[in-house]
């Protein structure tokens, strides 16, 4: 499937199931003209599932087989959850390993958070255990119900890790599986990073920081196939035995590109940079005393247009580093991002940059400038 083609496909299909569980018209947080800032949503009880998603892009306002709100919110200090999750979860985490590094699903875990016969109940991902670094699923072919609407098998796992750990997952085929595999990561109220269409076509991959300084606030990781998603809601739907699929991930550390203090009148620039498929960039700087911050971004020369880049400025207030609204609804080729809403600890920013599909390779170039205002 072409890279093109599944954007259109992500965008119809998350807008048309989101309206389904959630109310629509509120696009919760998108970037005015290609500037983002930061949302706290540090309450308890998010409602609404994707009022602070995305529509249109890798994330949607997210239900669509993604989630809609989440426990977890989007902050350390965020419970509760929402109406909205969707087609989701089913298989999880237990039964027995498999060559002593993967566990092989067992139970039937929940297909979303509200709204649906099987709720909640996620299958959990300790991604620093020494026991196992991949989980083997199926995406079943059972009569999955969403508020009286049916859908397909959407697989979700709650992702616990320490604060700021990078992590990079992989969603493969198992064997000869007929799986294509399309991967999500999502901070429990939006999707984040999307992957398709890594090792020709075979797997998913995605790279994603975690936010969180307090314990026990997971991320998730939403598994889909492009077929399914491509089907909306119409159907047929996919899934069965011959639909099985292989969870994998890495970590490294909080490891950021260094940009050093920014002063009053300064202007730091970067080399052009590529990213690889799935990639997430992750930036920091300092600022001197009351120095207003400005990055820009702006697509290299020679770039292909089939990369769609997203800059986000972090919340690091407290230790944490929190996404704010995630909008892909249109191609910017040019961000402006600054601070003026963003929460920082100790005149400390960080920001990332990654495409909104994941697409990666030597023409998925851009620039970057720094400015000390």
């Amino acid at each position: 499937m072409r890279l093109s083609t599944l954007r259109t496909q992500v965008a119809l299909a998350l807008i048309t199931v989101a309206c389904l569980f959630v109310a629509c018209g509120d696009d919760g947080g998108s970037d005015d003209g290609g500037s983002s800032n930061s949302t706290s949503n540090a309450t308890s009880n998010n409602t609404t599932g994707g009022d602070t998603g995305t529509t249109g892009g890798t994330t949607g306002g997210t239900t669509g087989g993604t989630t809609g709100g989440t426990t977890g919110g989007t902050t350390g200090g965020t419970t509760g959850g929402t109406t909205g999750g969707t087609t989701g979860t089913t298989g999880g985490t237990t039964g027995g390993t498999t060559g002593g590094d993967a566990i092989t699903e067992g139970e039937d875990y929940g297909d979303c958070f509200a709204n649906c016969d099987n709720e909640s109940n996620f299958g959990q991902i300790d991604v620093m255990s020494e026991d196992y670094d991949a989980i083997i699923g199926t995406i079943d072919d059972g009569e999955h119900t969403y508020n009286g609407v049916a859908g397909s098998d959407v697989d979700i796992y709650a992702i616990d890790a320490p604060p700021r750990t990078l992590i990079t997952m992989t969603l493969s085929k198992e064997g000869d599986s007929l799986i294509d595999p399309v991967l999500f990561s999502h901070d429990g109220v939006k999707p984040i990073t999307f992957g398709y269409d890594y090792a020709n076509m075979t797997s998913a991959r995605t790279q994603f920081l975690f936010p969180y300084v307090t314990d026990g606030l997971p991320m998730y990781a939403v598994i889909w196939d492009s077929s399914n998603l491509d089907a909306g809601q119409q159907g047929p739907f996919v899934g069965g035995d011959d639909y099985t699929y292989r969870l994998s991930w890495e970590t490294a550390p909080f490891e950021p590109e260094e940009l050093g203090e920014i002063t009053m009148g300064d202007t730091v620039t970067t080399e052009t940079t590529a990213l690889e498929t799935g990639e997430m960039r992750v930036y920091r700087f300092t600022t001197a005393e009351g120095v207003t911050p400005q990055v820009r971004l702006s697509t290299a020369d020679g770039a292909t247009d089939e990369f769609w880049p997203k800059i986000l400025p972090l919340n690091t207030a407290g230790g944490q580093v929190e996404y704010g609204a995630v909008d892909c609804g249109e191609r910017r080729p040019n961000q402006t991002i600054d601070w003026s809403d963003t929460p920082i600890q100790e005149n400390e920013h960080v920001f990332v940059v990654f495409d909104c599909y994941g697409y990666g390779g030597d023409d998925v170039t851009f620039d970057l400038e720094i400015s000390g205002m």
